[in-house]
């Protein structure tokens, strides 16, 4: 398999593919590897006999794809004299590389740690999480390490000596990796395409900037005038925290005309149980004229034993001054269960 295209998001988002016919332009890193570990299951496990058990097959799988860190070890059974008979190896494995990779991220900038060897913490991180994280040291060196190993990157050193024209067609044309020898370079593809624009776009381009700066009589609820009441929103709308502390949740209003105010309360829904799990809120929160931006409530919760996460919901009702609510009327907040 070859890969064709650059990263596009944050996790797992590598485009990939292989010849126009046979190759999927829409895999992932995550898709490579569950080929990758079909294929070893499937025509290398069996040829192992009685050498490994089947998840220490897999864990091997996993390590040489480069998805798993190593965390320690510890004696899992001792003899009567002090002496360790059973050591545990152990490490946390991901769906991909670069998975393996955001995930070391955070726990070198001291989130989402994954614990020791005797208690390892190799869950997933939330979404909301993930969206707010500091990528901006983020490193991709390993990914890329493993992408030139396997050839899916270009020499670099056989790329410096050709000409403009032969680079073009080498990277974007036929010598390209999908493999296609009537490929043509991205010059001539781009100046074909062109050609063959209509004059009439031009026109096209500028009925849409018309319509685009004429303002419209409608309420937009959507993004709020900044000289409107505005919407009142929650941001986010779903929160983690862990049993015995507080879940700051957040409201946000975007306009800035008047005095404004809304009404956030816990409500019936969720799993938790008010004033046993959580204590209940009903509060109003005020915006002055011209104060725009987020005010927080605190939920509280109790610290129970919990086998399972018990969520919390709310809501945000009966706006005053002329403020709308809009996207998020509801949230949820999740307490996490006991960690074992």
């Amino acid at each position: 398999m070859t890969l064709n295209q650059s990263f596009t998001s944050l996790a797992e988002n590598i485009n990939g593919g292989g010849s126009p016919g046979a190759g999927d332009p829409n895999a992932t890193l995550e898709d490579f590897a569950k080929k990758f570990s079909n294929f070893s299951a499937s025509n290398i496990r069996p040829k192992l006999g009685w050498y490994c058990k089947d998840h220490e097959k897999d864990l091997a799988i996993k390590k040489n794809l480069g998805q798993c860190t190593y965390l320690g070890s510890y004696c899992q059974t001792e003899s009567l004299l002090g002496i360790c008979i059973v050591k545990m190896h152990v490490s946390c494995c991901f769906n991909s590389t670069v998975s393996k990779s955001i995930r070391d991220h955070m726990a070198k900038d001291g989130r989402f740690g994954m614990g020791t060897a005797k208690r390892s913490q190799c869950g997933g991180i939330p979404l909301t999480q993930l969206i707010n994280a500091n990528m901006e040291n983020f490193s991709t060196d390993e990914v890329e390490a493993r992408m030139a190993a396997g050839g899916f990157t270009p020499n670099m050193s056989e790329l410096s000596g050709l000409s403009g024209e032969e680079f073009d067609v080498e990277m974007f044309g036929s010598g390209n990796s999908l493999n296609d020898p009537n490929r043509k370079g991205l010059q001539q593809r781009t100046g074909e395409r062109m050609d063959a624009v209509s004059p009439n776009i031009v026109e096209g381009y500028d009925a849409i900037d018309g319509a685009i700066n004429k303002r419209s009589n409608i309420a937009n609820t959507d993004v709020a005038d900044p000289e409107s009441p505005g919407a009142i929103t929650f941001n986010p709308g779903l929160y983690f925290v862990d049993q015995g502390h507080i879940a700051n949740v957040k409201v946000n209003r975007n306009g800035g005309k008047g005095t404004v105010s809304v009404t956030l309360r816990t409500i019936s829904g969720g799993t938790a149980v008010s004033g046993t799990d959580f204590t209940p809120v009903n509060t109003t929160l005020t915006w002055a004229a011209g104060e725009v931006g987020t005010k927080s409530v605190g939920i509280q919760t109790t610290n129970r034993n919990r086998s399972a996460a018990l969520t919390i919901m709310l809501e945000i009702a009966n706006t005053t001054g002329g403020a709308v609510i809009n996207p998020l009327s509801t949230a949820t907040v999740e307490i996490n269960k006991t960690s074992e």
